[in-house]
């Protein structure tokens, strides 16, 4: 698998509209956590995004690059990064515990079967959330999926049955809703509105605090 991310952005907020959080996030209720245009230039995205994002693990630093204004995934590197979130850290039991990420992507190979995730929430050590993942079980020929888990970091627990195509932008959107139990994790694929099809998994879990976005 190897994709492109263009643009990400994280705010937290209780419900809105999908299609004017895409616009803006200076609605009533709404606060920007992460902005990142990755409008840097070319070079490891470690050290030309000036610490905005860092190394967490893997086994190469500045594996992950960037490349006219994208930051390239590749399911044969190892390095992961993360970006702090404003504000945090944000525990379950807090007061804020719902929050929203969207960014576009698009694949020039494909996952393998099984697939794997490349995006998620992330806590000061190694627990995530809201995990997305590419693959290409059930997808037809030439094409491959998004899915989405939480705890589960072996495969998606929830897959969209949306076929995508290779060298096409998607806007992918993700809500994580946090407690100290419960996790729910949702995913759309090209929303305009937050009633617009998605899919949903509950997963029991515990305690998580958010604190940074990654990509691996």
């Amino acid at each position: 698998m190897s994709c492109a991310v263009r643009f990400i952005t994280i705010v937290k907020k209780v419900a809105f509209c999908i299609a004017t959080f895409l616009l803006s996030a200076t609605l009533s209720g709404a606060a920007l956590l992460l902005n990142d245009t990755f409008s840097y230039s070319n070079g490891p995205l470690v050290t030309v995004s000036g610490g905005v994002w860092v190394h967490h693990s893997g086994s190469v630093t500045g594996e992950m690059m960037v490349q006219l204004g994208r930051v390239l995934l590749n399911e044969a590197n190892t390095e992961d990064v993360n970006a702090l979130l404003a504000g945090q850290p944000y525990s379950a039991s807090g007061t804020t515990n719902v929050f929203y990420a969207s960014f576009t992507v698009k694949f020039t190979s494909l996952p393998s079967g099984g697939g794997t995730y490349f995006a998620h929430f992330k806590n000061s050590s190694t627990t995530f959330r809201a995990r997305i993942w590419a693959l290409i079980g059930g997808a037809a020929l030439d094409r491959f999926r998004l899915g989405i888990s939480s705890i589960d970091s072996s495969a998606a627990s929830a897959t969209n049955t949306m076929d995508l195509r290779l060298n096409t932008d998607y806007t992918v959107v993700t809500r994580l809703v946090n407690s100290n139990s419960v996790t729910v994790s949702t995913l759309w694929i090209n929303p305009t509105a937050e009633s617009d099809s998605s899919i949903s998994i509950t997963e029991s879990t515990s305690a998580f605090t958010v604190v940074s976005y990654a990509f691996r």
